[in-house]
């Protein structure tokens, strides 16, 4: 399972942001910012194969439509690696909020015994 398994995702600015897209560069888009949330870094390699796989497209279909996609992203030629602003944004923001949840969830149980159902009554 990935470290954070529910992406935000803001309707009204994706659409407006990707009105020209296809169906299938939507699909092609989606996909990888959905593979993209799923590292810790919040990137993708620089690597078309692997990119046209993480897509689902042939490498072929991937050629012509990389320009449109990856138009969204940024690539970081030092790491040769592909990242998105926005996406990144909103993983930093909720890797603060779990850590926030996990530490207060850590206090609530600090002085109470393991396996103690009682423990969950005020």
């Amino acid at each position: 399972m990935a470290d954070l398994p529910c992406m935000p995702f803001w309707t009204d600015a994706y659409l407006a942001d990707t009105q020209h897209l296809t169906t299938e560069e939507h699909g092609a888009y989606l996909l990888l910012l959905f593979q993209a949330w799923r590292s810790h870094d919040c990137s993708l390699a620089d690597d078309d194969e692997m990119l046209a796989r993480q897509a689902r497209v042939s490498p072929t279909k991937w050629k012509g439509m990389k320009a449109i996609i990856m138009a969204f992203w940024t690539l970081d030629k030092r790491r040769k690696r592909w990242v998105q602003k926005r996406l990144k944004t909103e993983r930093e923001k909720a890797s603060v909020k779990k850590a926030k949840a996990r530490e207060s969830a850590a206090s609530r149980w600090k002085d109470k015994g393991k396996g103690d159902a009682n423990a969950l009554l005020p």
